[in-house]
């Protein structure tokens, strides 16, 4: 199950669970080859304009420039 939410990440790390937020499955998909660099920027685009998802501008930029850092590798 995925979830990004404050109160369940909490949760799962006094279960001691690995946590990964959206923004972390994105870069994944991207570094594992399941999506390319467009579509990745398409998701977190996305995210940003038609969700209720929140992201600070320099959060943003650093997502960003690992997309395009990852891209290069290939």
């Amino acid at each position: 199950m995925v979830i990004d939410d404050l109160t369940a990440r909490e949760i799962a790390r006094t279960l001691e669970l690995k946590v990964t937020g959206t923004l972390g499955i994105i870069l994944k998909a991207l570094k594992g080859g399941i999506i390319n660099k467009a579509q990745s920027k398409e998701f977190l685009n996305t995210l940003v304009k038609d969700t209720s998802f929140r992201i600070s501008t320099n959060l943003y930029i650093k997502v960003l420039e690992v997309i395009n850092a990852q891209a290069e590798k290939k």
